[in-house]
């Protein structure tokens, strides 16, 4: 099994294109769903709610949109407290 890799020896130079911060990143830190940072493994995935493009560049840092929260279970539109 392969050692993961730590995301703070990872450095991403921001002056270059959005394409190539995104491939210099992958190139680093190989699995970029699986690594470590601070010495705490992490572990990613996505519920699908946006394309995963928009959550790696949320994660690089690329994106600020904010992301879209998940329906609240039980809650109905229109309720008066």
């Amino acid at each position: 099994m392969e050692e993961l890799r730590d995301l703070e020896d990872v450095t991403v130079d921001a002056s270059l294109p959005v394409e190539e911060r995104v491939r210099s990143f992958a190139d680093q830190i190989g699995d970029p769903y699986h690594f470590t940072t601070h010495g705490v493994e992490v572990r990613l995935s996505f519920a699908g709610q946006i394309p995963i493009e928009g959550a790696v560049a949320r994660i690089l840092g690329i994106d600020d949109a904010p992301l879209p929260l998940p329906e609240a279970a039980g809650a109905s539109a229109g309720s008066a407290a």
